[in-house]
C-alpha cells in the first residue's frame, strides 16, 4: 500500500469519530471518488467501527476487542478486511474512552499487509450526464442504514443528484432556525458528506432542479429576513462554483418546480412576499438562462404539488389557497401553448401531500394536511387520458410533510412525515398493480420536512429534516429495496 493510500484510509478512518478540516474532508471525498480500491477499504472500516461501536462494552484490552469483533464480524470477511475492521475497532474504542493508543499503532495496523480487491464498476454505456449504480451502494442490506452525518444540520432543505452520483445539498434552515447558505455535496459510493462553495444568499423552502448541461438550478425560498425571495444561483458542479442567474418576477417560496421535457423548469404559485398564495407561474429557459411569464393558474395556491405527464404537460394539484384552506382543485399547463386549463379536482382537498408519477403514467397522490385538525391518511390516482381521479385504500397512518419515492419494481414508499404534531418513522409500501398498501422498514429515526433523493438503481436517501422539538436534523439514511 502506497503512503497515499495510508494517508486516505486513516482520514476515512479518522471521519468516523472526528471531525475533518475542510481541506481534509474535501481531498478525501476527492480520493474516494477516484479510487475504487479505497472507496470499498473506506466503507469497511466506517460499517465494522459501528459494529465495535454498539458493543456493550466501555473498557477492554486489545486482546478483548479483537476477539469480540471477530465474534460479530460477518462470515467470511478476508484478512485484509480484518485488519482494516481492528482499526475500526481501536478507534471506536478510543470514542468510548476504553484504549489510549499512540499514531504508532494505527500505522501498524495499516501495513503493507493490507490488501483490498476492489469489484469494478461495470460499463453501462450512459451518457455522462447520467450515473450507474456503484457497487457499494448496490450491496448494502436490504432495508435502512444509517449513512454519514451532514456537515450541518439542516430542515426545508433542497437537495438533487447531480450526473455524477453525488448529492447536492443545499440549504433550508439549520440549528439557529434562520436559512443558510451553506452546501454540501454527499457521494453515496463512499458514504462521505464533504463541504461546497456557499451560494451566495441564505435560503429555505426553495427548489433545486438539475438541468439538461449537468449545471443545478437553486430558485426562489425564503431568506434570513422571513421574506420570499426572488433570486436564483446556478452552481457548476465540476468547478464548485456558485454564479447568479436571473431574477423572478415574483419573489415567492413554498412553490412547486418540475423540469420539462425540452429541459425547461416551471416555476408554480407559491407564498408571495404579502405572504400570500400565488396564481402565476414562471418558465425557465435553461438554454438563454431567462425567466418568462408562464399564464396563470385559476387558483392562487403554495406547498401544492407539479408532475409533468407523459403527454408533456404538467398537473398542478392541491395545496393551500388564498382563504388559508386546503384545495382539492386541479389545473393543467400545456408547454407547447403555455396556456392553463382546469382539470379534475381530486377527492380530497390537501395540501403538504406527496405526488409520484407511476410507471403507467397515473399520478398516485398521498396523504397530506386535509380540512381536519389531523393529516389524512387517504390517497387517490390520476388518470390523463380520462381526466378522472379514483379513491384507493387509504394508508395505515395518515402524515403531512413526508417523502416519497418510486422505487425499480413500480413500488411507491412512503417516508416518515408528521401526525398530529409528532414526528412518525414508519413508513409504508404502496403496490400499483394490487392497489394496495403495506407496512415498510421503520427509519432510524422519526422526521419530516426532510429531502428524498432516489440514487442510481433504487437506493433511497433520506437527508436531514427536523425531530419532534423542530430541531434541524443532521442525520441521513439510506434504503435498500
Amino acid at each position: 500500500m502506497t503512503p497515499e493510500h495510508e494517508h486516505f484510509l486513516e482520514l476515512a478512518a479518522a471521519a468516523i469519530d472526528f471531525e475533518l478540516s475542510p481541506a481534509d474532508a474535501t481531498g478525501l471525498a476527492r480520493h474516494l471518488a477516484t479510487c475504487p480500491a479505497c472507496s470499498q477499504a473506506a466503507r469497511a472500516i466506517r460499517d465494522d467501527a459501528r459494529l465495535i461501536a454498539s458493543l456493550p462494552v466501555r473498557t477492554m484490552s486489545v486482546d478483548r476487542a479483537r476477539g469480540a469483533l471477530a465474534a460479530t464480524l460477518r462470515p467470511g470477511r478476508s484478512a485484509g478486511t480484518l485488519r482494516l475492521a481492528l482499526l475500526a475497532a481501536v478507534l471506536a474504542l478510543l470514542a468510548i474512552g476504553g484504549l489510549s493508543v499512540g499514531a504508532a499503532l494505527v500505522r501498524h495496523l495499516l501495513d503493507t499487509s493490507v490488501v483490498v480487491k476492489a469489484t469494478p464498476t461495470p460499463p453501462t454505456g450512459l451518457p455522462t450526464a447520467q450515473v450507474s449504480p456503484t457497487p457499494e451502494v448496490s450491496s448494502r442490506v436490504a432495508g435502512w442504514s444509517i449513512g454519514d452525518k451532514l456537515i450541518t444540520p439542516r430542515s426545508d432543505l433542497a437537495a438533487a443528484l447531480l450526473g455524477d452520483g453525488r448529492v447536492l445539498v443545499t440549504g433550508g434552515h439549520d440549528a439557529s432556525l434562520s436559512a443558510s447558505s451553506t452546501v454540501e455535496l454527499i457521494d453515496p459510493a463512499s458514504d462521505v458528506s464533504s463541504p461546497a462553495a456557499d451560494m451566495g444568499t441564505a435560503r429555505e423552502l426553495h427548489a433545486e432542479v438539475v438541468l439538461p448541461d449537468g449545471s443545478v438550478l437553486v430558485v426562489g425560498g425564503v431568506g434570513r429576513d422571513g421574506k420570499s425571495l426572488a433570486t436564483s444561483e446556478l452552481y457548476d458542479p465540476a468547478a464548485n462554483r456558485w454564479a447568479a442567474g436571473p431574477a423572478l418576477a415574483q419573489a415567492r417560496s413554498a412553490f412547486a418546480a418540475v423540469r420539462l421535457a425540452d429541459g425547461n423548469v416551471l416555476i408554480v404559485g407559491g407564498f408571495g412576499t404579502s405572504g400570500g398564495a400565488l396564481a402565476s407561474a414562471e418558465l425557465y429557459d435553461w438554454r438563454t438562462r431567462t425567466f418568462s411569464a408562464a399564464g396563470s393558474m385559476t387558483d392562487g395556491r403554495a406547498k401544492c404539488s407539479a408532475i409533468a405527464l407523459d403527454s408533456g404537460a404538467v398537473l398542478v394539484a392541491g395545496g393551500q389557497g388564498g382563504t388559508g384552506k386546503s384545495l382539492a382543485t386541479a389545473e393543467l399547463f400545456d408547454p407547447t401553448t403555455e396556456r392553463w386549463m382546469s382539470a379534475a379536482a381530486m377527492h380530497t382537498a390537501r395540501r403538504l401531500f406527496t405526488a409520484i408519477r407511476l410507471p403507467d403514467g397515473t399520478v398516485l397522490v398521498a396523504g397530506g394536511f386535509a380540512s381536519t385538525a389531523t393529516p389524512t391518511s387517504d390517497t387517490e390516482i390520476y388518470d390523463a387520458p380520462t381526466n378522472t381521479w379514483t379513491a384507493v385504500p387509504p394508508m395505515a397512518t395518515g402524515r403531512d410533510v413526508h417523502g416519497a419515492a418510486l422505487l425499480t419494481d413500480g413500488r411507491v414508499l412512503i417516508v416518515g412525515g408528521s401526525s398530529a404534531g409528532s414526528r412518525l418513522a414508519s413508513t409504508e409500501l404502496f403496490d400499483p398493480a394490487e392497489r394496495l398498501w403495506a407496512a415498510g422498514p421503520a427509519l432510524g429515526l422519526a422526521r419530516a420536512y426532510f429531502a428524498v433523493v432516489v440514487i442510481g438503481d433504487g437506493p433511497v436517501l433520506v437527508i436531514g429534516g427536523d425531530d419532534d422539538r423542530g430541531n434541524p436534523l443532521d442525520t441521513t439514511e439510506i434504503y435498500v429495496p
